[in-house]
C-alpha cells in the first residue's frame, strides 16, 4: 500500500522516504486535486458552471450573470392575440402583430413601450424585416383576401399592400433584401415577392404550407408543410 502511493507522488515531485505521512496525504492531496480540475473542465464543455477549488472558482462568478440574464425584465401590453414579431437590423424596434386586431405594435426597445399602432389588413401573423430596415412585411388577411402588408419603418404607415395566396401565414426576407418570401396555407403554395415593384410569383409546395426560412446565402427556402408532414426546399 505505502509503495502504490510513492509511486503517485515520485511522478509529480521528489520521491520520500517510505512510509512517510508526506507521501501519502500528497499522493491523495493530488489526486483529489486532478479529479476537481477534471470535473471544471468537463462542466466548461457542456456549459455548466462548477464549484471548485482555489482559482478556479472565477469560472462560476463569471457564468452566473449569463444565467440570471435568462429572466423577463419586462411586460409591454400590446394589441389583441399578438402572434407574429420581428426586430429591426439596428435593434431599435420590434413590430409585433396583432391577430385579433388587425393592427401591428412598434416597440422602443430602448423603453420597451409601444410608440405606433399601424393598422393593417385583417389577421395579422408573419411579420419580416429588410435587410436595410427601411421595410416590415406582414401577412394579412384569409382564404380569399389574402395579403401582404408592407410597412414603411420611417413613417409606420402602410405604403402597399400585395396580393398573394389564400390565408398567408409565413414570411421571410431574402438576405439581399430583393425577394419575400410568404406561405399560403389555403392553395398550397408560396408567394415570392419581388420587393423593388412589388410583383409576384406562385410557386406550387406542400399541403398547408405555415413556416419558412431563408438559408444566410439566399440560395434556398425551406418551407414546412403542415398538411403532409414535408419540408419543400
Amino acid at each position: 500500500m505505502t509503495e502504490k502511493y510513492m509511486s503517485t507522488w515520485s511522478m509529480t515531485g521528489p520521491r520520500a522516504p517510505a512510509g512517510s505521512p508526506a507521501v501519502l496525504v500528497g499522493a491523495a492531496t493530488r489526486r483529489t486535486e486532478h479529479r476537481a480540475l477534471a470535473r471544471t473542465l468537463t462542466a466548461r464543455r457542456w456549459g455548466r458552471a462548477a464549484v471548485t477549488v482555489g482559482g478556479l472558482c472565477a469560472l462560476v462568478a463569471g457564468l452566473a450573470p449569463a444565467a440570471q440574464a435568462d429572466t423577463v425584465i419586462a411586460t409591454v401590453p400590446v394589441g389583441s392575440t399578438p402572434e407574429g414579431v420581428a426586430i429591426t437590423p439596428d435593434g431599435n424596434h420590434a413590430y409585433v402583430t396583432n391577430a385579433g386586431d388587425g393592427t401591428v405594435s412598434v416597440i422602443s426597445t430602448a423603453t420597451n413601450t409601444v410608440t405606433a399602432a399601424v393598422p393593417v389588413g385583417s389577421t395579422p401573423r408573419g411579420v419580416a424585416i429588410t435587410p436595410d430596415g427601411t421595410r416590415v412585411y406582414v401577412t394579412t388577411g384569409g382564404a380569399r383576401d389574402g395579403t401582404v402588408s408592407v410597412i414603411s419603418t420611417a413613417t409606420n404607415t402602410v405604403t402597399a399592400a400585395v396580393p398573394v395566396g389564400g390565408t398567408p401565414f409565413g414570411v421571410a426576407v431574402a438576405p439581399d433584401g430583393m425577394h419575400a418570401y410568404v406561405t399560403n396555407l389555403v392553395g398550397d403554395s408560396v408567394s415570392v415577392i419581388e420587393t423593388a415593384t412589388n410583383t409576384t410569383a406562385t410557386v406550387p409546395v406542400g399541403v398547408g404550407p405555415r413556416g419558412v426560412a431563408i438559408t444566410p446565402d439566399g440560395t434556398h427556402t425551406y418551407v414546412t408543410n403542415s398538411g403532409d408532414g414535408t419540408v419543400s426546399v
